[in-house]
């Protein structure tokens, strides 16, 4: 992934920033927010384990932090941060729309095959799910119309869930 700046925010692997900073960062996680010459940077790495699904948390879940504006690790920015990552990854009018798709909840194996999330968040992400009723907003039925239009569905089946 190469350095990316949004809204001021940057993101960038750990392992280029030290090299380009000369700065070295310790840390145990696989990915930081950090306040750096007065710009929010988040960092993540590279040679992080659990491959390219787990990167993906990590960066949505510090995405999370740099937006809510978390100035420090607690367990209620923690929560935060993964309730961000969770809806960023796997919004849940598209998780629904699958489910009705199917006729059935999606299993964890299916949201990690859709979304390209760990087992572990796809398997809270059901269980957070499943445990509440779902009530559908404007904001997200256009989600779901642009996630999936109705002309890729074969007989238009999709159509019906839309109303």
């Amino acid at each position: 992934m190469r350095r990316l700046e949004l809204g001021g925010v940057i993101l960038d692997s750990i392992e280029r920033f030290a090299e380009i900073t000369g700065e070295e960062f310790y840390f145990g996680g696989l990915g930081a927010t950090l306040i750096y010459r007065g710009r929010r940077i988040i960092l993540y790495k590279e040679s992080a384990p659990g491959g390219l699904r787990r990167l993906n948390w990590t960066i949505a879940h510090e995405i999370g932090h740099a937006l809510l504006c978390h100035a420090e690790s607690t367990r209620l920015s923690e929560a935060e941060a993964d309730i961000f990552a969770a809806e960023l990854l796997m919004p849940e009018p598209a998780v629904r729309m699958l489910d009705a798709l199917f006729g059935y909840p999606l299993c964890p194996d299916a949201l990690t095959a859709w979304f390209n999330v760990s087992r572990v968040a796809a398997r809270r992400r059901r269980a957070e799910l499943d445990r509440k009723p779902f009530i559908q907003t404007d904001a997200g039925l256009e989600l779901t119309k642009l996630l999936f239009p109705p002309h890729i569905f074969a007989g238009g089946q999709i159509r019906s869930l839309y109303i």
